[in-house]
């Protein structure tokens, strides 16, 4: 809880002056502790179940009433939910009103890791539909890449690559959402790092920045496609005249997004710009600015560079995978891809710095083939085809740590340990033991938490 003695007298006359009579009441908010939320994975749990208040924008977010224990819930490591910022969910209500689920569509993530924005659309889109989440900071690529993993869906494409190289790929993209980076002035409740590096020239250097990430990637969308802007932010710098510089100067025009039925969320503080805005003392969530840009413009500009045909992706003998699957073999690791998408990956992976793609099967050791723990998180994969290891609570935190003292009453060979019907990842039963493979760079780590003394959301589930 932060008090206004603790922010920036700069900060203070900002806020004053952007709310006039409401400055107080947001100051208070600040003294307040911020609420948490979750989002259930529709494709591995249902969504009508959970007894905890829901968010009035997003059909799969939930307010739980206090932080549970999440290192310690197996549906975490599942990926069943993921723990969002509430207001942040709001891009579900944009989505839908967009109606990007009702046909195939190429969708971008630009600034995506973690992934809470790119988890959100790939739970939106139509199921042939491609996601292609970036995050240009090399060091946070990581984390986008297990959570996209965790959350199971193949029709996505992580990589590592700056705004101008997908500028370079001209009218590829239907949407684009671009998450900016900010100075974070909605995370100040939560953040103390956020509170003590903001400063005047910081709102200046993140402004211009948000305007060359703009109009770098502005090529790559379609004429008549969409882009989504967004901040954690509350001045008009990065947010407003951002947009409103971007048009003057671009062939677009500001989209209107219903929002009649939603209660409390802030229009925009400029009469030219359709924007929707969270306050902490209006909204139950943090800071967030969002807004939507159509493309106007209908002259196709076609990209220089020659296409790459999906020769490399071939048909597969795997009963667990689909048949409308290909697979491909990319750095000794077996890869399945939607044949939609074959040659449009093929074609990014000539252009980007591309990571991951499809859902990784495993590689050949040998005459084996050793399953990718991607392959055991994939939402869509025909289970029948494996045997499981259904385990207690205390057994499902040892299979987490990595342990392999656990009792095993499965079939000889491959199997996949879960948890009240959730994959938790692949292990392997030799008769007098099991191999645990569940990744080391995912293990619970700390000895510190003790299973039987957290309390975890799946216990509602």
């Amino acid at each position: 809880m932060k008090s206004e003695t603790n922010l920036s007298p700069q900060f203070i006359e900002q806020i004053k002056l952007l709310l006039t009579e409401n400055a107080q009441s947001f100051f208070d908010s600040l003294q307040t502790s911020p609420p948490t939320s979750i989002r259930l994975n529709p494709d591995k749990v249902a969504s009508t179940i959970i007894p905890f208040e829901k968010i009035p924008w997003c059909e799969h977010g939930y307010y739980l009433p206090k932080r549970f224990s999440f290192t310690t819930d197996p549906f975490f490591h599942s990926g069943a939910y993921y723990v969002q910022e509430a207001s942040s969910m709001f891009l579900h209500h944009i989505l839908k009103f967009l109606q990007i689920e009702n046909k195939p569509k190429r969708i971008l993530d630009l600034c995506a890791s973690p992934g809470g924005k790119s988890t959100l659309i790939a739970s939106v889109m139509h199921d042939d539909s491609l996601l292609v989440s970036n995050e240009t900071v090399s060091s946070r690529v990581g984390a986008l890449i297990q959570n996209m993993m965790k959350w199971g869906n193949a029709n996505v494409v992580v990589t590592n690559s700056d705004a101008a190289a997908f500028g370079k790929m001209k009218n590829y993209f239907d949407v684009i959402v671009v998450d900016a980076p900010c100075s974070g002035e909605g995370m100040f409740r939560k953040d103390d790092f956020a509170m003590q590096q903001w400063n005047p020239q910081l709102i200046l250097q993140c402004e211009q920045r948000q305007k060359n990430i703009l109009n770098d990637v502005w090529d790559a969308l379609t004429p008549g496609g969409f882009l989504i802007y967004s901040t954690c932010t509350f001045n008009k710098n990065e947010n407003e005249d951002v947009l409103k510089h971007f048009i003057e100067n671009n062939d677009c025009t500001s989209f209107e997004i219903s929002a009649n039925q939603l209660e409390n969320i802030s229009p925009s503080f400029d009469d030219k710009i359709f924007a929707y805005r969270f306050f902490p003392h209006k909204t139950k969530g943090e800071g967030f600015f969002i807004s939507v840009l159509q493309k106007t413009s209908s002259t196709i500009v076609t990209s220089e560079e020659k296409k790459i045909k999906k020769h490399d992706f071939k048909k597969h003998l795997f009963l667990f995978l689909s048949p409308n699957f290909l697979v491909t073999v990319l750095n000794g690791f077996t890869i399945g891809v939607n044949q939609l998408h074959a040659e449009m990956i093929a074609n990014m992976v000539s252009k980007l710095n591309v990571k991951k793609f499809g859902v990784c099967i495993g590689n050949q050791v040998g005459s084996e083939m050793r399953y990718h723990h991607h392959l055991s998180m994939w939402s869509q994969l025909n289970n029948s085809e494996f045997d499981f290891l259904d385990l207690n609570y205390e057994d499902a935190i040892k299979f987490l740590r990595g342990q392999t003292d656990i009792n095993c009453d499965s079939g000889k060979g491959w199997i996949i340990a879960r948890y009240k019907n959730q994959n938790l990842g692949f292990a392997k039963n030799l008769g007098n033991r099991i191999n645990n493979y569940y990744p080391k760079e995912l293990r619970i780590m700390n000895p510190s938490l003790q299973a039987n003394d957290q309390e975890i959301v799946s216990t509602f589930f």
